[in-house]
């Protein structure tokens, strides 16, 4: 079996397949997690001094406006998790920043943001099965 859906492995389905004895293409979900969570791959990245944007990882409304204190406009709001492309804003004021985050707390009151450092610079775009990601 080939997976062509990052939510089966993140969910898991790999570890199931095998577990039956069946063959299935695609990583366990461990691995998976590095798709699947922003903040798992920015943790393992960090772990492993791999050079990345400056990040803060956030759970409520307050813990955000402290970590907002250590970046500078524009920073970048990556919702964690599998979001289908439309988990990243890019936040250009502190007023915008504000909005953002009491409208997402207002009723997620443990929704997990990745605050990040925005850097500029030329996008590499992945090819995905012949399809450009």
């Amino acid at each position: 079996t080939f997976v062509g859906s990052e939510e089966p492995l993140v969910l898991g389905i790999v570890d199931e397949f095998k577990k039956a004895g069946l063959k299935i293409f695609g990583p366990n979900k461990t691995a998976a997690q590095l798709e699947g969570s922003k903040s798992f791959a920015k943790s393992i990245l960090k772990e492993a001094n791999v050079p990345t944007a400056a990040f803060s990882i956030v759970r409520s409304l307050s813990e955000a406006r402290r970590a907002l204190v250590k970046h500078d406009f524009p920073v970048v709001f990556k919702l964690d998790g599998l979001a289908a492309g439309k988990g990243v804003s890019v936040i250009s004021s502190c007023k915008q920043a504000e909005d953002y985050i009491v409208n997402l707390y207002k009723n997620n009151s443990n929704t997990k943001l990745l605050i990040e450092e925005f850097m500029q610079g030329p996008r590499i775009l992945t090819l995905q099965l012949g399809r450009q990601k």
